[in-house]
C-alpha cells in the first residue's frame, strides 16, 4: 500500500479497483485514493457494488491483535510466577500482609 495517488478524485477509477480486486476493502480504497470510507462506501452502494465480501478483518489485523494478547498475558503470567515464588517462602500460619510494591495503580 505504498502507492499513493494524487489529489484528483477519481471515481470511477476507484469502483473499477473494489470491484475487480476482492482483497480490497472499502477502508483500504479509501486509504490508497484519498478519500473518505463513507465516500466509498456510499459510491458503492450507488453503483450496485456488494461490499460483503469487502467488510472482514485481514489476517495480519487478527495476528497483531492475537500477538498483543499473547505478550501481556506472558507478561502477567511471570508476574504471577515471582509473586508466587514469594509467598511459598512465607511461613503459611502468618497473616497475609500486601508487599508494598503492588503492581495495582493508587489513585
Amino acid at each position: 500500500m505504498g502507492e499513493r495517488y494524487n489529489r484528483r478524485t477519481d471515481r470511477y477509477a476507484i469502483l473499477h479497483r473494489i470491484a475487480n480486486d476482492p482483497d480490497m476493502s472499502a477502508t483500504e480504497a479509501a486509504r490508497l485514493f484519498n478519500v473518505s470510507r463513507h465516500t466509498v462506501e456510499r459510491w458503492c452502494r450507488e453503483e450496485g457494488i456488494p461490499l460483503t465480501g469487502h467488510r472482514k478483518p485481514r489476517v495480519s489485523f487478527v495476528l497483531n491483535q492475537k500477538q498483543g494478547r499473547r505478550k501481556r498475558l506472558t507478561q502477567e503470567l511471570a508476574q504471577v510466577t515471582r509473586e508466587i515464588k514469594d509467598l511459598e517462602q512465607l511461613d503459611p500460619a502468618a497473616p497475609y500482609q500486601k508487599p508494598p510494591n503492588s503492581t495495582k495503580r493508587r489513585l
